[in-house]
């Protein structure tokens, strides 16, 4: 059956003929020509092989000598003086050497550069036998050919020199090698051509005829096998098309009977010709019923009808004459308000679809109720082109809502005497209800919104259910010094009810207390885990819980996050509780908390908390709950929710919106407490989860400032200070100038201020940064840190030596610095204190002590450091 498939196939009658014939004649014609073409391929050989091979040995071995040459003369050279000069500074002996490479005939021009001083050493060249030394080498001698060396000394790479030379003679050589061997090519060639002009005429005419009869051979089956079939389809499919267009024309079936690809697609057609016809009149049909009984309408993008259907025009009244080209607002009814409309229009010029409910007003006066679906229609490029409406009449339920709010009217204006003695029962449990509610309403009012974090993050959910009316789980957020710093902690208090709410209140005090002072050191570095050391300390003695014989014992287990969005740092510390978070690589991971609670009998008055600093980015999610969620019981075992199945729903659905998740937190619940019959809550429920935005834009700029910053040093705060720069000054030489200078004070406060002594307060770089415009001539730029005694003694000494050098000398003490790598930052200091100097017209630097500051110890100084940088004008 393959075989007969194949053999009965167009494609194999048309190869298997183009074949057998192409084959026959390009025999003929190839044993015709094969002996004429081997002579004439075995001359033109033997003459080629003999001939120019000789002739361009010749020319490759003088031009290979010239190149040689002027090779031994630069290798030969003295640049090992040259670099050594250079190393040493010896500038006149540098260029002396050099001038003895412009005596050689062949060179034009030398180029060197000093890569230590980062410039351009020495430019000369000849000009009719004249040495120039110029400062730029004109754009001729960069057309020679040129040849760079690379200056070494004792393994240093100090620059290169770049040499010119000119080859003209040995060009003038070879062009005359070549016209010579040009003319005895074409003198030995004209009686080879005669011959083959002679054989090619033969062989052209013998193509030509053959070509003939393949072209023809070709025409004759396309014309038989292909183009009668295809004539024949394309009559019975404008049959069909004909009558898609008008169903009362006749289908002409399509009539080709062979068993190849042509006869197997004509029944495969036809076939698909009778279904087409068969699903157009069902179609028909169901077009004809839907716009009978589907109120739907088209409109132009201006609001003008371009269809209604019968329906449409049933329920208003109209007809469609009346309708089409006219605004749609025909049938609004006055009771719609205009905002509806306005909403309606923003809605479906942003290509989204509109829903609602509308009441109309008909041809005679009355009116209708539909609910619609109004969708833009929309070209391929996204462009309106107009809109398409669906609705359907729910009149009848408008009317039914109204009988039921009459009906509830009367209900209660007889039910007035029923809801008097109710109110005489509830009478007895009024005070115990007031004061539950009541205490439910300023606990309430004491959680903090979910609006007010949404400006710190991209996404975020918060999940807060006491078990009962009131409840001990207490969640608080606040900005602090700025819009940028906030602080969030998530509490589970002692007991639930009435007793954990009165907790809560003494939690929010305490936070109040804290925030409050924290706003009033816009210096000091906050910390989550004093944060808690402080609510521990607090509780404790406000609660008289300072020994284990106390009364009271009341405390709570949660967690404390600080989150700054100008240099994307979160701090954590927890009690009991940890942290789940997301990366941008989709790693789950989890940071434990202190397995110590905050402020019960049992804690120490002076424990040291931990905590865990992460430098976020931009996509990373976070996790925290109280423990009510993961122990709640339920399953077919009654045992507690747990950590595990808390965080698969993290990852199973982590890149969800973070109000599905919410919805998925919610239900997961619920279907485990569902298990086990009349099953009751075990505990309040506080999930808090949110996803970190962009790096918060921080740099507050005046028209004078190029840079103000103030805050934690980070690379991303360095990446940020230098695109400021990029963007505001135009002039290379004061970019590249403001940009080393505020890198090097920038990296001096990431490690001066790093301080890790016990006790201190400060447990990341962290400093202020202000670039300044002055005004034609100046630029200034103040960096102003805390460091320790230790740091002074060593930067001090630096700067007090820097003062009395100029700047040749500051110069060349750098260069010293760089070679030796003695003074880096983590070797003592210096290197970048030169470099600051080096680009800088002055410095001035001031060390001021801190003692009198709260939280920082005597052995602390405020280092500011100026740098002022004036504009190199052309011509000075």
């Amino acid at each position: 059956m393959g075989w007969l498939k194949i053999k009965n196939s167009i494609v194999f009658k048309t190869v298997f003929i183009i074949v057998s014939a192409l084959f026959i004649v390009m025999s003929m014609i190839g044993l015709y020509i094969q002996d004429s073409q081997s002579n004439i391929i075995n001359k033109l050989q033997s003459y080629q092989q003999n001939y120019i091979s000789q002739k361009l040995k010749d020319a490759k071995n003088k031009e290979v000598k010239k190149e040689l040459d002027i090779l031994n003369i630069l290798s030969t050279s003295i640049s090992g003086v040259i670099a050594s000069s250079l190393y040493n500074g010896d500038d006149l002996i540098a260029k002396t050497s050099l001038k003895k490479f412009l005596i050689k005939e062949n060179i034009k021009a030398i180029y060197s550069y000093n890569k230590l001083d980062d410039e351009i050493f020495w430019i000369a060249y000849k000009i009719d036998k004249k040495l120039i030394i110029s400062k730029y080498l004109p754009v001729y001698f960069k057309t020679l050919q040129s040849l760079q060396f690379e200056l070494i000394y004792e393994d240093e790479n100090v620059g290169y020199i770049k040499i010119y030379y000119d080859n003209t003679k040995i060009n003038k050589e070879l062009t005359n090698i070549r016209k010579i061997e040009l003319q005895e090519f074409k003198t030995q060639s004209l009686e080879i051509k005669n011959e083959v002009d002679k054989e090619l005429i033969y062989q052209i005419i013998s193509f030509i005829m053959g070509g003939l009869l393949i072209v023809f051979i070709i025409i004759f089956l396309l014309l038989q096998l292909v183009n009668k079939p295809l004539s024949k389809f394309q009559h019975g499919l404008d049959s069909f098309f004909n009558y898609l267009a008008d169903p009362s024309k006749k289908v002409e079936p399509i009539n080709i009977n062979t068993t190849d690809e042509f006869g197997q697609m004509t029944k495969s057609v036809n076939r698909s010709i009778q279904i087409s016809m068969t699903m157009h009149q069902k179609i028909a049909n169901l077009m004809r019923v839907m716009d009978k009984n589907v109120i739907s309408s088209e409109t132009d993008d201006k609001g003008i009808i371009t269809y209604v259907s019968q329906a449409f025009c049933d329920i208003s009244g109209y007809t469609k004459e009346e309708l089409l080209g006219k605004q749609h607002n025909i049938i609004r009814h006055p009771d719609m308000p205009k905002e509806i409309f306005k909403d309606l229009w923003n809605i479906l010029k942003s290509g989204k679809s509109w829903e609602g409910e509308v009441k109309n007003l008909k041809k005679d006066g009355g009116f209708y109720w539909v609910h619609a679906i109004i969708t833009p229609k929309c070209t391929k490029a996204g462009a309106s082109r107009g809109y398409t409406a669906i609705r359907y009449d729910i009149t009848a339920k408008k009317e039914v809502e109204d009988l039921t709010i009459n009906l509830e009217v009367k209900i209660e204006e007889r039910t007035e005497d029923l809801n008097i003695a109710k109110k005489e029962i509830e009478a007895t449990h009024k005070h115990t209800r007031e004061s539950i509610k009541y205490a439910s309403l300023i606990q309430g009012a004491v959680v903090s919104s979910q609006e007010d974090m949404i400006p710190f993050f991209k996404d975020l959910l918060v999940h807060w259910e006491p078990k009962d009316t009131v409840g001990g789980d207490i969640w608080l957020f606040s900005e602090l010094r700025h819009k940028d710093e906030c602080l969030l902690l998530f509490i589970d208090c002692t007991g639930h009810g009435v007793p954990g709410a009165f907790v809560t209140m003494i939690v929010k005090a305490l936070e109040r207390e804290i925030v409050s002072n924290l706003k009033k050191h816009p210096q000091l570095d906050i910390s989550p885990a004093e944060v808690m050391r402080h609510f521990n300390k607090t509780m404790k003695v406000l609660l008289k819980q300072e020994t284990k014989n106390s009364i009271s014992n009341a405390g709570w287990e949660g967690g404390v996050i600080y989150y700054n969005r100008r240099t994307q740092i979160l701090k954590f510390a927890g009690a009991e509780t940890p942290l789940f978070y997301m990366t941008n690589d989709n790693e789950f991971k989890t940071v434990k908390g202190n397995r110590y609670s905050v402020g019960y009998k049992k804690c120490d008055m002076d424990y040291k908390y931990q905590e865990t600093i992460i430098e976020v980015k931009e996509g990373m999610k976070f996790y925290c709950t109280t423990d009510g969620y993961i122990d709640q019981n339920g399953g077919e075992k009654d045992f507690p929710f747990g950590k595990k199945r808390f965080t698969n729903i993290i990852k199973e659905n982590h890149t969800l919106p973070m109000e599905k998740l919410k919805t998925i937190f919610i239900n997961e619940m619920g279907q485990y407490e569902k298990v086990i019959e009349n099953n009751d809550r075990n505990d309040d429920i506080t999930v808090i989860a949110f996803e970190i935005g962009k790096q918060s834009d921080f740099i507050e700029n005046t028209d004078d400032e190029i840079i103000k910053y103030k805050g934690v040093i980070t690379q991303n705060v360095i990446g940020s200070c230098m695109d400021n720069i990029e963007a505001k000054i135009t002039n290379i030489s004061m970019m590249s100038a403001l940009s080393t200078i505020t890198i090097e004070f920038c990296q001096n406060m990431m490690f001066y201020s790093k301080n890790k002594e016990d006790g201190s307060r400060e447990i990341v770089p962290a400093g202020e940064i202000e670039v300044k415009y002055i005004d034609q001539e100046y630029y200034k730029i103040t960096a102003t840190n805390i460091v320790s005694i230790d740091d002074k003694k060593r930067i001090e000494p630096i700067l007090n030596y820097i003062q009395t050098l100029d700047k040749a000398e500051i110069k060349k003490r750098y260069k010293e610095l760089r070679r030796s790598g003695e003074n880096t930052h983590a070797k003592g200091g210096g290197i970048g204190m030169y470099e600051i100097a080096k680009a800088s017209s002055s410095i001035d630097f001031d060390f001021t002590s801190v003692y009198n500051y709260k939280k920082i110890n005597k052995d602390k100084f405020y280092f500011t450091m100026k740098s002022m940088i004036k504009t190199k004008i052309k011509g000075n």
